[in-house]
């Protein structure tokens, strides 16, 4: 009997990747079945829980919430910014770039580890 093999971590491209993978299938079946908007999120759950399924994809249960929050927020949201919207301390949200994000949050102005994947994921 042979042993299971380890399953090598993701990277960060490689998450990048399975995110577009999947917002992109996601946003295809949205549109041939017409989902309207107030049913996408809990169709997106669905069909994310479906999909990681389907593709045998065994990720860590942190890794797979960040996913699908990752890919909900991108689908429904601001993206990666969409947490900071939600912060109701925050009042301003600047993005200089992909890799700069900055809030200003009780006056104080500060860069956030919050990303984008790239510039066209900023737009």
């Amino acid at each position: 009997m042979t042993q299971p093999t380890a399953q090598k971590p993701l990277s960060s491209s490689d998450l990048t990747k399975l995110k577009r993978y999947l917002a992109t299938n996601l946003a295809r079946e949205i549109e041939s079945e017409g989902i309207a908007y107030e049913k996408r999120s809990e169709f997106i759950q669905q069909r994310l829980g479906g999909t990681f399924e389907q593709l045998h994809l065994n990720l860590p249960e942190d890794i797979k919430r960040w996913v699908f929050q990752e890919v909900l927020n991108d689908m429904l949201g601001y993206g990666p910014i969409q947490p900071l919207l939600d912060d109701p301390d925050i009042s301003e949200i600047m993005v200089n770039g992909a890799k700069k994000v900055y809030i200003e949050k009780k006056g104080q102005l500060t860069r956030t580890n919050v990303t984008f994947d790239d510039d066209a994921h900023v737009l």
